[in-house]
């Protein structure tokens, strides 16, 4: 195995370039040459170390992982790809400050706060309304996502007349929130045509939505996902379990630490995600 050694000095700034390095990386104090192997020896095989050195290599992986995912196009690619979306971004914030002149639309929409619902979570969705969603700015809107009728318990949608609860092509049942999320999508990349951010969340959160909204204003909407990545859960096969995925839905992978597991990926609570990707996963759930 393998594993990176830094400086102390350097590790405390490993967080500013991506929020998990620290988790993959060991620090030291200072090491002799003469005593390196053997602190490298102990680090890999005293058990009393197997919990912290498989936390660590866990976002080891990781961070590959996302490397590879950010520089698997070449450089005149990446750049191009880049300046194409930076100045879609300057067209887009001109024909936002030309909106916001007109008055309130859709077209004024920045960012799109994008909760996922059930038709029987009404007292939730009023939760937010009075709390978080209140304090929501001209450029940003709330949007609760709802599915078809499956079951007749959940055929009402007790606040529907309230205008900010949207009923998917897609049945509300939990084995198709997937089917659900991606129709989500769909439909906010339609409806807000200047849109900078999508936020997607659950509607049992409480989102201090200020710092995000911070965050993101200060971040270019090229190629950017924020959220809690998940690198190491387990594909289920068992086609008698409710989180079934057959291999034709996901081809096995052989990870080398940890066998048949999902590529990484954002947990469904809380993630942001740059108009262009909205637009990259819209295009292919279209086709």
């Amino acid at each position: 195995g393998s594993h990176p050694l830094v400086p102390n000095p350097v590790y405390k700034q490993l967080h500013k370039a991506f929020f998990h390095m620290p988790d993959a990386i060991q620090p030291y104090a200072r090491i002799h040459p003469l005593i390196l192997e053997a602190y490298l020896e102990d680090l890999y095989t005293n058990p009393s170390n197997n919990e912290a050195m498989y936390y660590k290599q866990t976002f080891l992986f990781l961070m590959m992982d996302l490397l590879r995912y950010r520089y698997r196009q070449g450089y005149k690619e990446r750049l191009q790809t880049a300046a194409c979306a930076l100045c879609s971004e300057q067209s887009r914030v001109k024909r936002l400050e030309e909106v916001k002149e007109g008055g309130a639309s859709d077209d004024g929409v920045a960012t799109a706060f994008c909760v996922m619902s059930r038709r029987s979570g009404s007292t939730l969705r009023a939760a937010i309304r009075e709390t978080w969603a209140s304090q929501l700015g001209s450029d940003s809107i709330l949007r609760f996502f709802v599915g078809q009728v499956v079951d007749q318990k959940e055929s009402t949608v007790d606040d529907m007349e309230a205008g900010d609860v949207v009923e998917l092509q897609a049945p509300e049942a939990y084995q198709a929130v997937t089917l659900k999320a991606f129709s989500m999508l769909y439909w906010a990349r339609n409806a807000y045509p200047n849109l900078r951010f999508l936020v997607r969340c659950d509607d049992d959160i409480y989102l201090r939505q200020q710092p995000l909204l911070w965050q993101l204003q200060r971040r270019p909407p090229v190629a950017y996902l924020w959220g809690n990545f998940d690198s190491g859960s387990t594909v289920i096969r068992d086609p008698g379990h409710a989180h079934c995925n057959s291999y034709e839905q996901l081809a096995e992978r052989k990870h080398p630490m940890f066998g048949d597991i999902f590529p990484p990926y954002v947990r469904g609570h809380l993630w942001a995600m740059s108009s262009d990707l909205l637009s990259f996963v819209a295009d292919i759930w279209a086709h």
